[in-house]
């Protein structure tokens, strides 16, 4: 079906309740994670700022009633509490004034997951650090005060753990080397930070992704070696920063996502990277 920015903004209204707390997919229960990932989105994109305005109060308290004692926030079934806690403190950060010091207990918890050679750790139980939880730590951790050392280190273990042809992988990928979608989560989170810094590593995802795009015009994830929504989003949320440079790579992944999505089917979670092309400012351009 034709996506329309019009049908993806009420399918995003639809996942969102007026008390703020939103789940991954239908049947779960609301999470932090979850509902952070709105908020970030909604301060992404004024379409969805627009939307959500009278339910992001609701969704900062839920925030703030979620976190534990310890500064961290969890969701059930789901051990991997720093990638939960650092979209927490970056969506508590995007809306500061009422959220001090939740950041500041959520931001010292995640400082403590930062290993000595500059990754993080996916919890305080799983201590190896992997790019996702790295990536998402140094991204909320730039947005508070007094993190430079860490932000800092947590950039070089990334910037190692790089390959040769820009990309990142992990164990915890279906397929072995490196996964476009694990990459597009990498840049895009880094984007967050000042571009002198990161620049050159995004570049490098971007020719990385670029490269990895299948005949159909899609990409995998890392949780499945197959034509998927979500790994084609991610894809396109950080081609789209050079959308001339790769403009047949952009238009063949939407030509992809509108012969196969059916936003009515999504979990939340991938209509959350589905809206960052859709609904971005190059949409008009590049998505019809």
């Amino acid at each position: 079906m034709l996506i329309t920015a019009e049908a993806l903004l009420d399918r995003i209204d639809r996942m969102c309740p007026q008390d703020g707390a939103v789940a991954s997919a239908r049947g779960n229960p609301p999470d932090p994670m979850s509902t952070a990932q709105i908020l970030v989105l909604a301060q992404d994109l004024p379409p969805v700022r627009e939307l959500l305005e009278d339910r992001i109060d609701a969704a900062i308290s839920f925030l703030q009633e979620q976190q534990q004692q310890d500064g961290r926030w969890v969701r059930e079934g789901d051990d991997w509490h720093t990638s939960i806690s650092a979209w927490a403190v970056l969506g508590l950060s995007l809306f500061e004034a009422s959220s001090a010091q939740s950041i500041a207990a959520g931001a010292a918890w995640l400082t403590e997951r930062q290993i000595p050679d500059g990754g993080f750790s996916q919890s305080d139980v799983v201590r190896e650090p992997n790019t996702y939880s790295t990536s998402c730590a140094v991204a909320a951790l730039s947005m508070t005060d007094d993190a430079a050392g860490p932000v800092s280190d947590g950039l070089g273990w990334l910037a190692r753990c790089q390959d040769s042809a820009g990309g990142f992988g992990d164990s915890y990928s279906v397929t072995s080397g490196s996964d476009p979608s694990l990459t597009a989560y990498v840049a895009h989170a880094l984007s967050r930070l000042p571009s002198d810094t990161t620049t050159p590593l995004i570049d490098r995802c971007a020719a990385f992704i670029a490269a990895s795009q299948r005949p159909s015009g899609a990409w995998q994830a890392w949780y499945e070696d197959t034509d998927s929504t979500e790994g084609t989003a991610a894809s396109l949320r950080v081609l789209l920063r050079s959308p001339d440079k790769y403009a047949h790579q952009i238009q063949s992944g939407f030509e992809f996502l509108h012969k196969t999505v059916d936003l009515d089917t999504l979990e939340n979670w991938i209509v959350v990277s589905l809206a960052y092309p859709f609904l971005g400012d190059t949409v008009g351009k590049l998505a019809g």
